[in-house]
């Protein structure tokens, strides 16, 4: 039987890295916002995703940056203390020297929050229960 562990490390509230010995994830944030994941396998940066932001004010207890990039985004959600404070409007993917962008359009619902967001060909839709 495999076990295996993931160590999470936080600065200031907000998520900074997570993983193991082999992968692991580095988050940086500006101005609160995550603006750069590296994904890294053993030792080498692998993949680098950079967000760029909108003028959205992002009043949910969603971090949409992660929700758009990470594979499994509600098993990360749990760790997040501090989520970013925009929407974003469009992220650029690097790997092995290719660099595609990829833009967001967002929709809002009556009370200013993300109701649908389209990216990457894929769409996700929020119903928020006050």
């Amino acid at each position: 039987e495999d076990v295996y562990t993931t160590n999470y490390s936080y600065k200031g509230g907000f998520l900074a890295s997570m993983g193991d010995e082999e992968f692991s994830e580095t988050y940086t944030w500006s101005n609160n916002n995550l603006t750069t994941i590296q994904e890294i396998y053993d030792g080498e940066i692998d993949e680098t995703f950079a967000v760029a932001y909108s003028d959205i004010d992002n009043n949910t207890n969603i971090d949409f940056t992660i929700w758009l990039i990470d594979e499994d985004p509600t098993a990360l959600q749990q760790f997040i203390t501090n989520v970013s404070k925009k929407i974003p409007s469009s992220y650029t993917i690097t790997e092995d020297g290719d660099t595609d962008k990829v833009e967001v359009t967002t929709s809002l619902d009556e009370k200013g929050r993300p109701a649908k967001m389209t990216a990457n060909g894929d769409t996700y839709t929020f119903e928020y229960y006050d």
